[in-house]
């Protein structure tokens, strides 16, 4: 994509550069920006470059969530789509309940307003518990055990694994993936050394010329844990994504018909969330090639867009990496809407497959009896 096209994408938030038509509604999903890593450094001396602690955000994580903030400004706030003020009515803004996804939300919308005054901040919202719009109760969803012993038929429960990464090393073993690069080392070591990588410090020697094949492992197994990309399940998606999806959806139609009959509607939506549940939105919608590809995950501060317009047309834009603030546009790619454009009635038609209309539905058991007496912790997904 050309500078000057990127450029337009970014400045080109409340009015098509024709001046035909003019947004309406704006939604954005963005991952928490650069963190430690979240259950083990693999060096203990590495712990003075994390002060924060164990899965927090970095000093980096906190000046590019900033950048990011500042692209929105560009986009919504400097064209006037919405109030340099700071009018909280305009606005919803909700985090998954970890404290590097609720700063991160803190940290770009003050970017956002910060030519109004220093001291604008965005009121965010969470659930801390019964959360099942962006994570779910692991533990509790029993279909999800039974798809998972499909191929894994030793799987337990998840209070089997002491760590996320330790649960990514059970479906490693299982999926038997084999790498001479984890000859001598555990699969569940991967997120600490990439999240260390990622935050300037060295992969051990075996590993310096070969990050992108660790890459391509540990996105391997996160594909399988969430049904996405090269192990693609519907059933896994929906009950992962499904809500989200379908909270996607419903919120531009309800926009759209707020719009048809003159009536007031919130403009701007923000989901401060994880690389998982951004990948699976890619993938529900049918973008996650023209994206991502099938060889990596959302990297930090990375974001989807999805904007309404008062001519019907729908956008969905993606922005890949923490630095890069290139937009690239994937609306045509949608699935089902097809054509040069995505309307509003065909995307109201898309991915009924990966969508769930009651929280919950796609995690009731084939047989419920083989759960009567489970009793287990509240868990969600991910890192810690």
């Amino acid at each position: 994509m050309s500078l000057l096209i990127a450029i337009l994408l970014v400045l080109s938030g409340a009015r098509a550069a024709d001046g035909s038509s003019s947004l309406l509604f704006a939604q954005v999903l963005f991952r928490h920006g650069a963190r430690a890593p979240s259950a083990a450094f693999t060096n203990a001396t590495y712990a003075q470059h994390f002060p924060r602690g164990l899965g927090e955000l970095t000093d980096r994580g906190f000046e590019n969530s900033h950048r990011l903030g500042r692209l929105l400004a560009k986009r919504y706030v400097s064209t006037g789509f919405l109030d340099a003020k700071m009018v909280s009515k305009q606005m919803y803004w909700r985090s998954v309940n970890l404290a590097r996804c609720l700063s991160s939300a803190a940290t770009v919308g003050a970017a956002m307003f910060r030519d109004y005054g220093r001291h604008l901040h965005v009121p965010v919202n969470t659930q801390e518990t019964g959360e099942h719009l962006l994570n779910y109760d692991f533990s509790r969803c029993h279909r999800e055990v039974e798809i998972i012993r499909e191929q894994c038929p030793h799987y337990g429960t998840p209070d089997d694994f002491d760590s996320w990464p330790h649960y990514e090393e059970f479906v490693y073993n299982c999926l038997n993936i084999s790498s001479p690069l984890l000859k001598n080392r555990n699969f569940r070591q991967i997120e600490a050394h990439l999240n260390e990588y990622k935050n300037g410090l060295k992969l051990p020697d075996e590993w310096a010329d070969n990050v992108d094949e660790l890459i391509d492992i540990h996105t391997a197994v996160t594909h399988w844990i969430t049904g996405t990309g090269r192990y693609h399940d519907p059933r896994k998606m929906r009950i992962k994504f499904g809500n989200m999806m379908n909270t996607l959806i419903e919120n531009m139609e309800k926009a759209w018909k707020s719009h048809a009959e003159k009536r007031a509607f919130r403009k701007f939506n923000a989901y401060s969330t994880q690389d998982w549940m951004l990948l699976g939105i890619l993938d529900s919608f049918g973008v996650l090639d023209e994206t991502l590809g099938m060889r990596r995950t959302p990297d930090y501060n990375s974001m989807i867009i999805l904007e309404l317009w008062d001519d019907g047309v729908v956008r969905m834009l993606y922005k890949r990496d923490e630095r890069d603030e290139t937009l690239i546009d994937v609306s045509r790619r949608i699935r089902e809407c097809g054509g040069d454009v995505c309307r509003i009635e065909r995307l109201s038609e898309c991915c009924r497959l990966y969508r769930e209309r009651t929280p919950g539905a796609s995690c009731v058991p084939l047989r419920p009896r083989d759960f009567l007496n489970a009793n287990r912790r509240r868990r969600f997904v991910g890192p810690e």
